[in-house]
């Protein structure tokens, strides 16, 4: 019985190494161009041409309350930080209409920049009328896409 056991703890043990080991991609690649990705505040995630997107600030979030009726939808902006080794990091801010969320494709905002089309898909979470949140509790769902070299946008 003991032989048993053993065997099976070394099976486990060998299976459980495979699955760790194999790791899909490389995982220092980057977010490729064109996928969504999410990065919390105050965090930075890299592209895959090395180019650091950090969540820096969450400039205003006057969207209107999940659980509140009103006449303007509002609007959130973050501060996105961009840096890359040929060039000094810049700011760019990222607008998103209230009522809006990453499946509302029609209704979001681009901003140019670098060379780079920024789309700020959802940001969470979303505020409610009795509830106000810390900036550390924020989420933003981000795409970037990389724009042709004729297209580039300051």
């Amino acid at each position: 019985m003991k032989i048993n056991v053993y065997a099976i703890a070394l099976v486990l043990s060998l299976y459980i190494l495979q699955l760790y080991s194999c790791t899909p991609g490389d995982p220092d690649a980057g977010i490729p161009f064109g996928q969504e990705f999410r990065v919390v505040y105050d965090h930075t995630v890299s592209l895959e041409d090395g180019t650091e997107v950090r969540f820096l600030d969450l400039k205003k979030d006057t969207r209107c309350p999940e659980d509140a009726l009103c006449a303007y939808d509002g609007e959130a902006v973050i501060l996105v930080a961009l840096e890359r080794e040929d060039r000094l990091g810049d700011l760019v801010e990222v607008p998103i209409p209230g009522l809006v969320d990453r499946y509302s494709k029609q209704r979001h905002r681009q901003k140019e920049f670098w060379g780079y089309r920024i789309t700020l898909l959802q940001l969470d979470p979303y505020p409610l009328s009795d509830h106000a949140e810390s900036k550390f509790r924020y989420v933003a769902t981000l795409r970037v896409d990389a724009l042709n070299e004729g297209e580039e946008m300051n």
